[in-house]
């Protein structure tokens, strides 16, 4: 059977907690809407450079890799290769001159040098494809986590509305500071699950 033993329910629980209490913590320090949406414009780049790599780095590639590797061969894990350099690029190169800019988002510079119509072009574009690929990655974590605990289908959608609650819950209480914070602690615990 694949349930969870008590020491995985033990991980899940501490886990969810510090990150509820991270999202509560960072919102309780929180003065302005400028600290909650860019932390300021003062977080560390290191810690956004991991921030955006946790990002990408999803439940979704943490099921298929495996499959893809398996079926087209070690040849696919090449495409990782060119993964720290692309991230070195962006922490050291273009993050600081966005971060220059002080602006909430990168739509407001489509906005200053390509006009409003782009910006909402982009910004509905961006909120599709994440609607889309949101949607997706909820779902195959409540797959993932309906075999682990060794319950049906039927309790799917269960863990969906508690898994996105759980979510919204600490973005909404912390803001970036929260969200990067976590992003952290996901990186390692993919990372560490990993590599054993």
């Amino acid at each position: 059977s694949l349930n969870m033993a008590p020491i995985d329910w033990i991980i899940l629980l501490v886990y969810a907690l510090s990150t509820i209490g991270l999202g509560w913590y960072f919102g309780r320090k929180q003065e302005t809407s400028n600290e909650y949406f860019v932390g300021s414009g003062k977080m560390n780049p290191i810690l956004i450079g991991i921030s955006l790599f946790a990002t990408l780095l999803s439940t979704i590639s943490y099921l298929a890799l495996p499959g893809e590797v398996a079926g087209k061969g070690p040849i696919y894990l090449t495409n990782f290769l060119a993964y720290p350099f692309i991230y070195m690029f962006v922490a050291w190169v273009l993050l600081p001159i966005y971060m220059r800019q002080r602006v909430t988002s990168a739509y407001e510079l489509l906005e200053n040098q390509l006009g409003l119509s782009i910006r909402l072009l982009g910004a509905t574009m961006f909120l599709l494809m994440r609607l889309v690929w949101m949607s997706l990655l909820i779902y195959l974590t409540a797959k993932a986590i309906a075999t682990m605990i060794g319950v049906g289908d039927a309790m799917v959608p269960w863990i969906v509305l508690a898994t996105g609650a759980f979510a919204i819950a600490y973005t909404s209480l912390g803001g970036l500071r929260a969200v990067v914070i976590t992003d952290l602690m996901q990186t390692v615990l993919l990372y560490g699950g990993a590599l054993l």
